[in-house]
């Protein structure tokens, strides 16, 4: 029995295996780049904004501009969205500011061939993208773009004392992944 059990062993440990291997070199990894920005259309605006003329209830030519949201992405759908930011002036004429805000169905010949309205009769100085933002109801593809039109008027009530004055503002855009279910910057 003895003998038995020592060829047992001898022959367990005899044993071999082929084995092979290979590499690959050289793979690589690379994230994709959100990055957009907010342009002008050489035809009908100039970026920033310039609304002059302002008078309380109307709503005039000169306070009406549109906007270019461009995703310079090659790979990523984006979604994004616009607000406003008091940066200096007199903020009594800043806070009493109204806008409506549109966005471009259908481009056709170069021009809208359709405006939906987003935000209607909105305060501007609650839409500082803490309390609220004009969130685009579609996502931008890789090297599209948006239009936005942005009518601004001083609301009705607006008295004699905001004749003459003058504000700034920043127009600010974020965009993320369509998947980021929300964001902070």
């Amino acid at each position: 029995m003895v003998i038995a059990l020592a060829s047992s062993a001898a022959i367990g440990a005899t044993r071999a295996y082929f084995t092979a291997s290979n590499t690959v070199s050289g793979n690589t990894l690379a994230s994709a780049k959100m990055e957009f920005d907010l342009r002008s259309d050489a035809k009908t605006i100039h970026l920033p904004f310039q609304f002059t003329g302002l008078l309380p209830g109307v709503i005039s030519t000169e306070s009406t501009d549109i906007v270019n949201v461009f995703n310079h992405s090659d790979s990523s759908t984006m979604k994004y969205r616009l607000y406003f930011g008091y940066t200096g002036g007199d903020g009594n004429l800043y806070n009493n500011m109204r806008f409506n805000a549109y966005r471009c169905n259908w481009y056709s010949g170069g021009d809208c061939g359709s405006w939906t309205q987003i935000t209607s009769d909105g305060w501007i100085k609650d839409y500082d993208g803490t309390n609220n933002s004009i969130v685009s109801p579609v996502n931008i593809d890789p090297n599209n773009s948006t239009w936005w039109k942005v009518e601004t008027w001083l609301d009705s009530a607006a008295g004699n004392g905001l004749q003459g004055k003058t504000a700034t503002f920043d127009l600010v855009g974020n965009g993320t992944q369509p998947i980021n279910p929300g964001w902070t910057e």
